[in-house]
């Protein structure tokens, strides 16, 4: 496709240049470089013809139905949002009404009833309206587990005018935009607009969260990491639940409810001092804050893959959420040396190769010489190919299924060494990066290790030379010890074992939960039993020539033993630890002790 170069300069808007004063032009694919440059708002406000917009997520459109300027009122009023669940009958109703013109703000999903509904009036859907898809690398970043956001595609070639535009554009392999002779159009800034941004290589991803937070205890924290579970895990483990917020999906905010968490929201508004974010917010978004947050990224390519942020779209959209900008930028990354990924021409020939067998299968499937047997066997193979996830239904490769296989290879690249990923940051020419290494002696390998298996020996050593080296932590500066609190709430069980016996007798113990723990129990119980609180309570129960019943002298005792944490159930003789005494009887031919004096 033909590439065309515009300018745009400090706080200006696109509307207020030259090439968009008329509205966004038609038949290009806008590459407009940095986000908050008014794409939306010039289309909502400033053109006076119908359009309609097509913004890749719900919390995007919440933000522009609710958006109110300095005096409080709506910045846009006459606009129509529609997601999957807005009736057809309210666009409807909207198509009628007196606004014009009409501006239809829509997710993919909601599409579909928007064309009901124009189909059902007096409009002409290609020829009444402009259609611009917004974000547009989100078709092929999310189509692999998002197949609905392609639905507007369908449709989109037959407008009579369209674009499609975003900060982080990817040019799409779609021939059609090439039948159509659709251009490129680069919307470069004429001053210096990089971001600094702080990359920290580390082996430990919690502990180096730790950190980064405890740097400036005063303002905002916006992280986003698209896994709400594992934002959990780190919200709990750095003991912080009364202070964050997760902003995530609904299915996500129903999940962290059932397991205990409340404070999550999947719509964005009424911020805590931890914000936690999932994908659904990492573009298009409108942060609006009076002061500028510390923004972390975090990335974890052990536990959660899907995590992996692409620089050159991830990243920028991220730090362009916050128009009133940010304090700092950190990414945090471990890496992954087994990722394996393919180049552009093996990811191709992998397709090309798989397209054509699953023609082949297809082919044989068709001959209809099989009985039942054959013919399920024949439906399983195709079904169970992964290049079945490539394909339409009449098996045609879906070329944005192809370009997400291809950016899904490059981003698997850039998280095996993060000499890779730096590369890929000053590619963007978005931020001046500065890196930093945090190396623990615990990596998230051994704390993968101890959350799938707490109780084997493989993970109980690994907790205990934690524990020992927080003894003697060392000074080396590329081998900082984590907290030790952190260490403590991931594994108690342990721990607690760890402070009672000590390393060197649980390594003599091989290790083992079972035989460690009974050691752990009878040396805690010596212990407290010379507790000289303990006594000291215990001998103040009874005094000299008194005759207290064997079994009320029993019972007394053990409530002592459980007021001081002794879990340690009370025997007959445990009596004459304390005191000198005898057994005598007392009325009733009731068993009673005679106390004849105090041990000391």
């Amino acid at each position: 496709m033909t590439r065309e170069y515009m300018k745009i300069s400090k706080g200006q808007y696109l509307s207020e240049t030259e090439e968009f004063k008329n509205g966004t032009p038609t038949n290009y694919i806008i590459f407009k470089k940095l986000p908050g440059v008014g794409a939306t708002l010039g289309e909502c406000l400033k053109y006076n013809r119908n359009s309609i917009i097509i913004e890749p997520n719900v919390p995007v459109l919440e933000g522009k139905r609710d958006a109110k300027d300095a005096d409080g009122n709506k910045v846009y009023p006459d606009i129509l949002v529609v997601y999957k669940t807005t009736s057809t009958k309210k666009i409807s109703e909207y198509l009628a009404s007196n606004i014009i013109p009409k501006k239809i703000l829509s997710t993919p999903e909601g599409m579909e009833k928007v064309k009901k509904a124009i189909r059902d009036s007096n409009f002409n859907l290609y020829k009444d309206f402009f259609l611009l898809f917004d974000e547009c690398d989100r078709l092929i970043k999310d189509v692999d587990y998002r197949g609905n956001i392609l639905l507007p595609m369908e449709d989109f070639f037959k407008f009579e005018k369209k674009a499609i535009i975003s900060a982080t554009a990817i040019e799409p392999s779609d021939p059609r935009f090439s039948q159509q002779n659709f251009k490129i159009l680069e919307v470069t800034p004429d001053f210096d607009y990089q971001k600094d941004i702080e990359l920290i290589e580390t082996n430990n991803i919690l502990f180096s969260l730790k950190r980064a937070i405890n740097k400036d205890g005063k303002g905002k924290f916006f992280i986003f990491l698209n896994s709400a579970n594992l934002i959990h895990i780190l919200i709990k483990r750095l003991d912080i639940e009364k202070e964050s917020k997760v902003f995530c999906a609904h299915k996500s905010v129903k999940r962290l409810e059932k397991a205990g968490f409340e404070n999550a929201s999947s719509r964005l508004r009424d911020f805590a001092k931890y914000n936690f974010l999932t994908s659904r917010n990492f573009s298009a978004v409108d942060i609006q804050l009076d002061e500028k947050p510390d923004v972390i990224m975090i990335t974890d390519t052990l536990r959660r893959s899907f995590t992996m942020l692409d620089p050159f779209t991830d990243s920028v959209q991220i730090i362009g959420r916050f128009r009133n900008g940010i304090n700092s930028a950190t990414h945090i990354s471990n890496f992954n040396e087994e990722l394996t990924y393919k180049t552009p021409t093996e990811a191709l020939e992998f397709i090309d190769d798989s397209h054509r067998c699953l023609h082949h299968l297809n082919v044989v499937k068709e001959l209809n010489s099989f009985t039942e047997g054959g013919a399920i066997t024949s439906k399983q193979a195709i079904e169970g190919t992964q290049i079945n996830n490539f394909v339409d239904k009449d098996l045609t490769l879906n070329q944005y299924m192809v370009d997400n296989f291809l950016l899904e290879q490059e981003i698997k690249k850039k998280y095996v060494f993060s000499e890779n990923l730096m590369d890929a940051y000053e590619e963007t020419n978005s931020f001046k990066v500065k890196t930093r290494k945090f190396w623990f002696s615990i990596d998230d390998r051994d704390l993968l290790h101890i959350e799938k298996n707490k109780r084997s020996p493989e993970a109980i050593e690994v907790v205990a030379k934690m524990l020992f080296k927080a003894c003697f932590p060392s000074d080396w500066q590329y081998m900082k010890f984590p907290d030790d609190d952190l260490i403590r709430k991931m594994s108690p069980e342990v721990t607690k074992i760890f402070d009672i016996i000590g390393y060197f007798e649980m390594k003599r113990l091989r290790f083992d939960f079972v035989s460690m723990n009974k050691k752990a129990k009878k040396t805690e119980e010596k212990l407290k039993l010379k507790d000289p609180e303990m006594s000291k309570e215990i001998r103040g129960l009874y005094t000299l020539n008194d005759k207290p019943t064997i079994e009320e002298a029993r019972a007394e005792m053990q409530t002592v033993y459980t007021k001081y944490g002794l879990d340690k159930k009370v025997k007959g003789q445990d009596f004459k630890k304390f005191y000198d005494a005898r057994e005598t009887t007392i009325t009733g031919n009731v068993k009673a002790w005679k106390i004849t004096g105090l041990k000391t």
